[in-house]
């Protein structure tokens, strides 16, 4: 992303729509970082297996639908 990191754009992202549910993917960031400043998100390693993107994707769905977390 031109000018900004990923990490910039979550942020920005919460602070515009704090509702909206944000699935970090990730090879290089510490991933206790990323959960201790967004408890609320998910954050996914690679390498990962498919099914695993599909359960992290399908779980930020019904959060944001409010179906659970």
């Amino acid at each position: 992303m031109p000018g900004m990191s990923g990490l910039e754009l979550a942020r920005r992202t919460c602070h515009l729509r704090p509702e909206l549910p944000i699935l970090f993917i990730t090879a290089y960031a510490d991933r206790a970082l990323l959960a201790s400043q967004f408890p609320q998100h998910r954050v996914l390693a690679k390498p990962f297996k498919s099914e695993d993107l599909f359960a992290a994707v399908a779980e930020r769905l019904r959060a944001a639908r409010g179906d659970g977390a």
